[in-house]
Parts: C-alpha cells; sequence; structure tokens
C-alpha cells in the first residue's frame, strides 16, 4: 500500500524548502527590477535632453537664416559706435553717416577754454592724432559678415543683446602732438613758480612762489581718443587744475638762512706748509642750491620736505671746486694723465701712456665741508692723495671698449683760417680721451687753458652784448658736436647752454652747446657701466665725434628741431669812437632773427621702458653793429660812408660763428 501521508510530508517539506528559496531570490529580483527602472528614468532624461538641443539647434539655425536675410544689406542690430546706434543701417545710410563725420572732421579740432579765444580750430594732422574713415566703416559694414556661419551667428548675437561698442582706430604722432601741446601751454597754461634762489653778482635773489593754474594734460589725452575713436568730433573742453609750486618760500628760506650763515664763516685750506684762503666771496661762489631727495642730501640740517619728498638742498658745486683748485692749488697738485687711446679693429691700443699724480680728492672734500655747513670750520685739512692713472695699460680688454655706440657731426665750411685752426686743437684735445664709469664729463675742465701758449689763435667769439676776437674763437664749434655725440649715446646732460642768437654753423637751431671758461659749460655723465673711449675725426669741413664702449641694450631716438616764434633784428646800433677816422662806418656784427626751437629725445632702456627729455632753447634777435668814426667827415667825390676794410676791426658776413670759447 501506497503511504500517502509520507508523500505528502515529503512534498511538504520540498515545498517549505522552495519557498525558502523563493524567499532568498526575490530581493535580488526586486534589485534587478530597480536598476531597470532607473535606467529607463536615465534614458528618459537624455531623450529629453537630446531633444532640448535639437530644438535649440533647430531654432538657431531658423534664427540665423532669418539673421542672414534679415542682415544682408544691413549693419549688426545692436551696433554702436561711441554714442551712435548704427544697427540696422543699410550700406547708404552708413555712407551718409560717414560723409557726415568726413565734412566735421575736415573741420579740425576745436577747443575750448577759460583762457582760450573762441577761435581754436586745429588741423587734425597738426595735432598729430587721427582715425581713417573709410577703413572705420568698412570695419563696421562687415562685422557680422564672417565667412563661417557660427562665428556670424554669435557676433551678430553679441551686438543684438547691446553689450558690443565698436571703435575706430586712433593713429598718432608722437611729435606733432607734443609740439601741438607744447603750443597749447603756451596759450593756456599760467604755471606754478618755484620759489628759487639765484645767484647776482654779488648777492643771492630770491624768487617768491606762486600757484598757478593748468590743463589737465591726462584727461585732454584721455578725450581726444576716446572722441576721435566714437566719432564724436564736438569741441573738446579742457578742464582746468592748480598747479602748485614744488619749491616753497619755507624752503627758500631755510636754505638761504644756512648758505648765509655757511659764507659768514671764512675758512683756511691747508695742506702741509700750503695754505688757501677761502673768502666768503669764494664760498659764495661755490654753494648751489638743488631739489633732491631728502636722503640724498645731507642730513645734518632738518630742511622742510615737500609732498614729492624734496628739500631745497645747498651744498658745495663740485664742478666750481674742482676749478677753483684747479687755479689755486697748482702749488702741489699734479694731476695724473691717463694713457690716450686710439680705436683699432682689433679694440683699443694705446698711443699715449698715463702718468701718477697728486691731487685733492674733491669728493672727500666736499663730504666734509657739507657735512659740517653753518658750523665753524677756521681749518679744514685738504686731503691729497697720490692719485693713479686709472686706465693700466694691462687691462684694456676689461674696459668695456669694444664697439661703437654713438657719433655725432657737424659742418664747419667757409670758415675763416684761424677758426678751423682752434676747431682742429680743441678736437685733438679730446681725442683718445677716456671717460670712466658714472664719471661726469666737463668741457671747461678738460679743455685747459685757451690761450697762444697752449696753441691758439685769435678769432671772434660772443663775449657779453658784443662780438668780439679772442683766443680760441671757434670752439663751440667742438662742444656742439661732442653735445651732439652725447645726445645720441643717451647720456644724461647735466650742463648746456645755447648760444645768445642763431648761427649757420650749427643749424638746425637747437642742438647747439656753447662754452665760455669758467661758464657755461658743457656736461654730461657716461651712465653707463663700462668706459667710453672719445675720438675725435676731421674730414674736410665735418667734425665727427665717436663713442666706443659696450652697447647696454638702448635704443635713442633725437627728433628733428622745430624752429617757431620766429622775431625780426632790432634796429641797427652805433658805436661813436675816436679809433676810426670821423664819418667811417665799420661794421662789426650782423643781424640776426630771434626764435625759439624744441626737440625731443626718446630713450629706450633694454627692458623696454622710454624716457622722453624735451629739449627747448631761445635765441635773442640780434642787432646789426657799426663803429662810426666821431666828428665832421672829410669831403669825398661820391659823398658816401668811408668804410675801411684794411681796419683791425673785423666786419661780420651774415651769420658768422661768434661762439668761440676765450
Amino acid at each position: 500500500m501506497i503511504n500517502w501521508s509520507l508523500i505528502n510530508d515529503k512534498f511538504n517539506i520540498v515545498t517549505k524548502k522552495n519557498k525558502k528559496s523563493d524567499q532568498k531570490k526575490q530581493p535580488v529580483t526586486n534589485e534587478k527590477q530597480n536598476q531597470g527602472e532607473k535606467m529607463t528614468n536615465s534614458f528618459g532624461w537624455v531623450r529629453k535632453i537630446i531633444l532640448l538641443l535639437a530644438v535649440v539647434l533647430i531654432v538657431g539655425l531658423m534664427a540665423g537664416w532669418a539673421m542672414e536675410i534679415s542682415y544682408a544689406g544691413k549693419v549688426a542690430y545692436g551696433l554702436r559706435l561711441g554714442d551712435f546706434d548704427l544697427g540696422g543701417m543699410t550700406r547708404s545710410q552708413l555712407a551718409e553717416f560717414f560723409a557726415d563725420r568726413q565734412e566735421r572732421y575736415e573741420q579740425g579740432l576745436a577747443v575750448t577754454g577759460q583762457n582760450l579765444s573762441a577761435d581754436n580750430q586745429f588741423d587734425y594732422t597738426a595735432v598729430g592724432m587721427g582715425v581713417d574713415l573709410d577703413q572705420c566703416q568698412k570695419q563696421i559694414w562687415e562685422y557680422g559678415r564672417y565667412q563661417n556661419f557660427w562665428p556670424r551667428l554669435f557676433s551678430r548675437l553679441r551686438a543684438a543683446s547691446g553689450q558690443l561698442n565698436i571703435s575706430c582706430e586712433v593713429f598718432e604722432d608722437q611729435f606733432d602732438y607734443n609740439n601741438w601741446l607744447n603750443g597749447l601751454r603756451e596759450r593756456v597754461n599760467q604755471p606754478a613758480v618755484s620759489a628759487a634762489i639765484e645767484k647776482g653778482e654779488d648777492d643771492f635773489k630770491v624768487i617768491q612762489a606762486s600757484q598757478g593754474m593748468v590743463f589737465d594734460e591726462d584727461k585732454l589725452l584721455s578725450d581726444l581718443k576716446n572722441k576721435l575713436s566714437g566719432l564724436d568730433l564736438a569741441p573738446i573742453i579742457l578742464v582746468e587744475k592748480p598747479d602748485y609750486p614744488v619749491v616753497s618760500d619755507q624752503m627758500v628760506s631755510e636754505a638761504l638762512s644756512l648758505a648765509q650763515t655757511e659764507m659768514s664763516r671764512p675758512m683756511q685750506w691747508q695742506y702741509e706748509d700750503w695754505t688757501i684762503e677761502i673768502t666768503s666771496d669764494d664760498i659764495y661762489q661755490m654753494l648751489y642750491f638743488e631739489q633732491k631727495n631728502k636722503v640724498d642730501c645731507h642730513d645734518n640740517v632738518e630742511a622742510t620736505v615737500n609732498d614729492q619728498g624734496q628739500v631745497l638742498c645747498v651744498g658745495y658745486d663740485l664742478a666750481v671746486v674742482d676749478r677753483f683748485l684747479n687755479e689755486r692749488a697748482t702749488a702741489f697738485e699734479d694731476r695724473p694723465q691717463n694713457p690716450r687711446l686710439a680705436m683699432t679693429a682689433t679694440g683699443p691700443v694705446v698711443v699715449e701712456t698715463g702718468t701718477t699724480g697728486q691731487m685733492v680728492n674733491r669728493v672727500k672734500l666736499i663730504t666734509d665741508l657739507e657735512n659740517n655747513l653753518g658750523q665753524s670750520k677756521d681749518i679744514v685739512k685738504l686731503p691729497v692723495e697720490v692719485m693713479e692713472s686709472v686706465i693700466a695699460t694691462g687691462n684694456l680688454a676689461e674696459l668695456g671698449i669694444k664697439e661703437l655706440i654713438a657719433t655725432g657731426s657737424s659742418d664747419f665750411s667757409y670758415s675763416p683760417a684761424n677758426r678751423i685752426h682752434n676747431i682742429s686743437v680743441g678736437a685733438e684735445n679730446f681725442n683718445g680721451m677716456v671717460l670712466a664709469p658714472g664719471e661726469e664729463f666737463s668741457f671747461t675742465t678738460l679743455l685747459g687753458s685757451v690761450d697762444a701758449a697752449s696753441g691758439y689763435l685769435p678769432e671772434l667769439v660772443i663775449a657779453g652784448n658784443e662780438t668780439k676776437p679772442e683766443y680760441g674763437g671757434g670752439l663751440c664749434q667742438v662742444s656742439t658736436t661732442m653735445y651732439r655725440t652725447a645726445l645720441d649715446a643717451g647720456f644724461p646732460i647735466t650742463a648746456r647752454t645755447p648760444h645768445r642768437y642763431r648761427v649757420s654753423y650749427y643749424e638746425p637751431a637747437g642742438q647747439d652747446a656753447t662754452v665760455y671758461i669758467p661758464n657755461p659749460d658743457l656736461r654730461f655723465v657716461n651712465d653707463t657701466k663700462h668706459y667710453v673711449l672719445i675720438e675725435a675725426v676731421i674730414s674736410g669741413a665735418i667734425l665727427t665725434f665717436n663713442f666706443y664702449g659696450t652697447n647696454d641694450g638702448r635704443q635713442v631716438e633725437v627728433t628733428e628741431p622745430v624752429i617757431f616764434n620766429i622775431t625780426s633784428p632790432p634796429a641797427p646800433e652805433y658805436i661813436y669812437t675816436n679809433s676810426l677816422a670821423p664819418g667811417q662806418k665799420v661794421q662789426v656784427d650782423s643781424a640776426h632773427y630771434g626764435a625759439d626751437s624744441i626737440f625731443y629725445r626718446y630713450i629706450t632702456n633694454a627692458n623696454g621702458e622710454t624716457k622722453e627729455e624735451e629739449i627747448f632753447s631761445r635765441y635773442q634777435a640780434w642787432a646789426a653793429k657799426y663803429k662810426v668814426g666821431e666828428g665832421e667827415p672829410e669831403p669825398t667825390d661820391n659823398k658816401s660812408d668811408l668804410v675801411d676794410d684794411s681796419s683791425d676791426v673785423p666786419v661780420l658776413p651774415e651769420e658768422t660763428d661768434v661762439s668761440g670759447t676765450a
């Protein structure tokens, strides 16, 4: 018999096991279901994003297509030029707009201001700024018309958003702009006058400070560029601002008090058995006043500091002290002489050996004097030292003299024989000289004596208000050429004086330098880190100086001078004398027109920084002068004035050089 109960029990057991197994497997099934649901949801979002992108793409394409049609013959909508909305203009409308701008542009720049008259129209070419209207019109029309679709679309959308303001390119001529700006300064500005101390013949003269008013040059430049770039050609209004003196009356008062105290205490400079009496007049000649940063001035005396951290410093002038000792210390001084060098294809060579000397250390002496300014200094021991030539013949390769770094020339054609002789002697004096790094070149100091013993001949010079022959006449040809070379080298010019009137030998006017021992002087500094060799070359009637050293990467641009404010000569002057026969007339000076001159020097260092210098010169209008014999002239056949061409007083041709050194 079949035992059904047993089978049922076994079946129940199996069923139970299956149920347990199902219970264990059930969670796995649910997890898969959840994962499936998640994947389904993710794919749903992806489909939605893709659909959205497709819609955006279609809309963009439709918008781009619509823009293509709309922009076909118009400026991009929303495009602005300065304050002008040019969006949507047709080509003919844009041309009409620029035709109007062209008409206004040709009228020039109008400038108004408190100190300007109503009529102040300037051609943009004279201002040194302008725009190319045709190029600007082309730029506006072609905006958004690129070859590729997407750049076209995005540029047009950007313009339509109102965030794009296009501008015309402004071109500049720095020289013309500076020239125009200088003229505007002269007409408008009333600059502040700094307090100052000037030397008279025997006493100091004080100039009081006063506040001024000037126009804001930065704002003028900004307004010019902004208006031109946006073709806003309305008048520019000059904005004025106060101009404050750099040196106050208080600063001058303190400096003058210190100088007067120093002058009130004469002293003796002593070396061994030699004594040099230093009088108040000597101290007066040696003292100078200069604006300096407080840290660069002696700190033994408290002084008022201006907003730039500067004081009006009182000190002893190194050049004056040097010249004083050159004249008064000859009994115990013996100047060392550097060897004279010449430049060859393989480098510098010695052509004249140097010598050892014994000199007062000028820097130590001045440091001692300045550290005791205003204090009693009855006896000052002179720091006399044995001085070697700074250049040894064995170390020429270490001097850094290896290449041409600057050159300058001048033309002395048609000079008289004595003048040509003096130029040759003076130029040879400097030929082969070497300047140390940081050394200040002083023309009158290094020139030495100018007399017959030094090989010079009498020739015409400007001395005071007259022209007369003196030894060394024509040496200003040498100083002028040296000045032009120093300009080309980018050296700091520490002293330079233009001639009293224009001289043909030194044209173009403005790049000349007159000298006359002891002053005026030509001084500049070798601000390179290497020695500089001076070479003088005369070829025909051309004098050239060459500077050899090491190129430190600087670039120098010297512009041509601009001549303006030309004035006519005054009426001739007649000087009556007993040295001529009665009625005899001899011309002793020719007439010259007065003028102003400006040029610029731009020095760009190796690091790219550019320094701008403006050099201004003013030349007097000069009267023709005649010497006339006193008394009644003897009768002659033609009743004309007698002119004695054989007179010892020279007759000057037009534009004769009278700029030599005595």
